[in-house]
């Protein structure tokens, strides 16, 4: 079978291109600041032509507490080989800031079998606080105290501050990031490139606003971003996730959980091969 590199780096266009974006959720009247929930499909390419695979997906939700804190919930799937799956949910309450800083958070993770049976060795739940600028974090009848430099925020969290940024050149955003509440990644900075009209084919032409992300410790990342402060496509490396209608991302992830299951299958009936 004959296979074509795509030879370019990705952005929207590449991804239209693939057939990657469908039309977008309706904005109606998005405020960063208010209430909100998105939901993103998780895609891994092999730099080949109609070769991505959807593999997971990512679900957030902010609501408002005070002018100056919101809880900030995620749900983040990603389905792996033999059709075990990561399953990870955050409930956290945060500081707003750029970028915003949790202040309280539990923090779950499990693995899941073909049949969603939970592998208990597997299960890790954590329990953090920020206290007088101290983190503190409970892991089972553990207790420890990870070094992070304020302002500090996570992976997803940084999906909020992101979409309340100003279009706008200024001092690079600076900051630490504790990866999945567990890895610090010092160095971090978000710096706006500015604006370029796209045509995504079936999505639309968009004028999107690009940031980088760049850091140690990181591949980095370029988010687009929509008139309305929307963050509609994040790129790093061979993966990238593309804001999705909710039923149509879940329906994704579960079809190729279905094919992962019947890879399982094949497997568990001939161990030999």
């Amino acid at each position: 079978m004959s296979r074509t590199i795509i030879g370019t780096p990705f952005d929207p266009a590449i991804l239209a291109t693939e057939g990657e974006l469908a039309p977008f959720p309706e904005a109606a009247a998005f405020d960063p600041a208010g209430n909100w929930s998105q939901t993103y499909r998780l895609v891994g390419a092999r730099g080949f032509h109609g070769e991505n695979t959807a593999v997971g997906m990512i679900r957030i939700k902010r609501t408002s507490i005070a002018d100056d804190r919101f809880r900030f919930e995620t749900e983040y799937r990603v389905v792996l080989q033999e059709a075990m799956e990561n399953r990870v949910t955050a409930d956290a309450e945060c500081r707003v800031g750029h970028p915003a800083t949790p202040l309280a958070w539990t923090h779950l993770s499990e693995h899941r079998g073909p049949e969603q049976n939970v592998a208990s060795r597997l299960r890790l739940k954590q329990r953090g606080e920020t206290h007088n600028g101290r983190v503190k974090i409970r892991l089972d009848r553990h207790t420890y105290q990870p070094e992070l430099s304020n302002p500090w925020t996570t992976e997803f969290v940084l999906f909020e501050s992101l979409q309340r940024l100003p279009f706008a050149v200024a001092p690079h955003v600076r900051f630490d990031l504790f990866e999945d509440f567990s890895m610090v990644k010092r160095n971090q900075r978000l710096i706006y490139r500015g604006p370029r009209d796209f045509d995504l084919g079936e999505a639309g032409e968009h004028r999107l606003h690009r940031f980088d992300h760049l850091g140690s410790g990181i591949v980095p990342f370029e988010y687009y971003l929509d008139e309305a402060h929307r963050l509609l496509v994040a790129i790093s490396g061979n993966k990238f996730l593309v804001l999705d209608d909710d039923e149509r991302a879940h329906a994704t992830i579960e079809a190729f959980r279905e094919r992962q299951i019947g890879t399982y299958n094949w497997r568990q009936r001939n161990p030999a091969e």
